[in-house]
């Protein structure tokens, strides 16, 4: 079925299927705006699908799509579910809800396309809302929000400077709105304190056609240049922060096929774009993965991913329940993060970013419960993570509950660790730098206060509160560990 350019459509209680194996195509392909397409049912009869194929494609703005049911997909990747492609900015954006839908592929995608096929959307944006879905994936994620290259880049722009404040001049007319985020270069010097690389966010006072104003935070004081650059001056401006609510939802790996991928993926690879996510009591069953998959994969990449997340759970994860790197924030408020069933990884680990984890349970598996920053060689620093009132449990001999790596600004407050049972060298909460042969700093400025880490087996080498490299860092009034401002007070033997 195909419905193009529409404004409007509606269609209810109907059964479609595609009478053969082939694996290409796809069952509906809908370029359309305040569509209504509910109670229905798609049997796919094992095809229906492949390479760019899927039960539903869907461009366009304030659709609704509910209360159906998708089976019989083929087992294999591109064989997706369904797909939103984004919309026109603003947005209402488009509703998924009371639908089970199984697939081959990501079972709910929301990836703004770069698909021009169609004038009649620009697909620069989605706000797209997932209610009370039931989603089986075969072969890759279960949920999928993701946003490709979409910036635009313009050259040969002016900036003022000195001036206060700076005042960019597009060299012809642009249909930029307030808040959307750019960063600057140039082939000589940018005027100061411009800095090439930061992001900075289009200001709604002074915007016109062909100037702005910015400012290093979203409605915050405009810049002001001090002294001129040199060279010529680009501008990379990223596509209208592209928005996703998913609310009620349960995401569950297939028993068959291949059980690959993850249970929720968030990436932004826009260089300077944005993804605005929000998940609310979603269960998110991994146990069916054999492949190495991540329960949540949370990824900034180039671009940024600010996350909020209630009441997730995340039930036995292969790899890891959590994984966070690059450009990101997860603000987690009563989530429950499974034990994964793979090797000593931890249960959480967040590289850069920022987290703040507050209420809930973590289970270890074969590693730490919480790590934040890594490890190794060449690791990447976790960026003030805040963990409060969390209960983490079944932690292993030789590894800790939270284990806080090069990390600037770290505050564990009202946590509660226990050890897997039998466990005699599990340890609590670590602010430290696993590999500091090359002077790498340690964990800094962290504060540990009132957690109760007196379940832990606190052997005399190691305490239950450790500090090994770094400074600044105070433990007061913990449950099962002396208050201690510094090593070697607080440091392994």
């Amino acid at each position: 079925m195909c419905i193009r350019d529409s404004d409007g459509p509606q269609l209810y209680g109907f059964t479609v299927g595609k009478d053969t194996t082939a694996r290409n195509g796809r069952m509906f392909s809908l370029y359309m705006n305040n569509g209504i397409i509910n109670h229905f049912t798609v049997d796919t009869y094992g095809g229906g699908s492949g390479t760019g194929g899927g039960f539903m494609f869907l461009a366009g703005d304030g659709n609704d799509i509910g209360y159906g049911l998708v089976i019989n997909p083929a087992t294999q990747g591109g064989c997706a579910g369904y797909r939103d492609l984004g919309s026109p900015a603003p947005v209402a954006g488009n509703h998924l809800h009371d639908m089970v839908i199984f697939s081959g592929d990501a079972a709910g995608q929301v990836s703004i396309s770069a698909d021009s096929s169609s004038v009649f959307f620009d697909f620069s944006s989605a706000n797209t809302r997932f209610t009370n879905c039931v989603l089986w994936s075969h072969d890759a994620e279960m949920i999928l929000l993701g946003m490709g290259q979409q910036d635009t880049a313009v050259s040969n722009i002016g900036l003022s400077a000195p001036a206060s404040p700076l005042v960019v001049t597009w060299p012809s007319a642009q249909s930029f709105v307030a808040d959307q985020s750019m960063t600057f270069s140039s082939t000589g010097t940018l005027p100061a304190p411009l800095e090439q690389g930061v992001r900075y966010y289009i200001l709604a006072a002074g915007l016109t056609a062909t100037t702005c104003r910015v400012s290093l935070t979203k409605g915050g004081a405009p810049i002001a240049t001090t002294a001129p650059g040199s060279g010529t001056f680009s501008a990379r401006v990223g596509a209208t922060p592209m928005t996703a609510s998913i609310t009620g939802a349960t995401v569950t790996n297939c028993t068959g096929g291949t059980y690959k991928g993850r249970g929720i993926s968030i990436a932004c690879g826009s260089s300077v774009g944005e993804i605005v996510a929000s998940l609310t009591d979603i269960v998110c069953d991994c146990s069916a993965d054999i492949s190495a998959g991540t329960g949540f994969d949370l990824h900034g990449d180039e671009g940024y991913a600010r996350v909020t997340a209630t009441r997730l759970t995340l039930i036995s994860p292969f790899k890891r329940a959590l994984q966070a790197k690059g450009l990101w924030e997860l603000d987690a408020t009563d989530c429950v993060w499974g034990a994964p069933r793979n090797g000593t990884t931890p249960t959480i680990i967040v590289e850069g970013g920022g987290l703040t984890l507050t209420g809930g349970s973590v289970a270890c598996g074969g590693g730490h419960g919480i790590m934040c920053g890594s490890g190794g060689a060449g690791g990447v620093a976790a960026v003030s993570p805040v963990i409060t009132n969390v209960t983490v449990t079944g932690t292993k001999n030789g590894f800790f509950a939270i284990n806080l790596n090069q990390v600037d600004g770290a505050t564990v407050t009202g946590c509660v660790t226990t050890p897997d049972p039998g466990a005699t060298t599990a340890q609590g909460i670590r602010f430290a730098r696993l590999n500091d042969d090359a002077g790498r700093p340690g964990a800094t400025n962290c504060t540990a206060t009132g957690n109760d880490v007196s379940a832990m087996p606190d052997p005399p080498e190691a305490p239950c509160i450790q500090f090994s490299y770094g400074q600044g860092n105070v433990a007061n009034d913990n449950v099962g560990s002396p208050d201690c401002t510094a090593a070697p007070a607080c440091q392994a033997a």
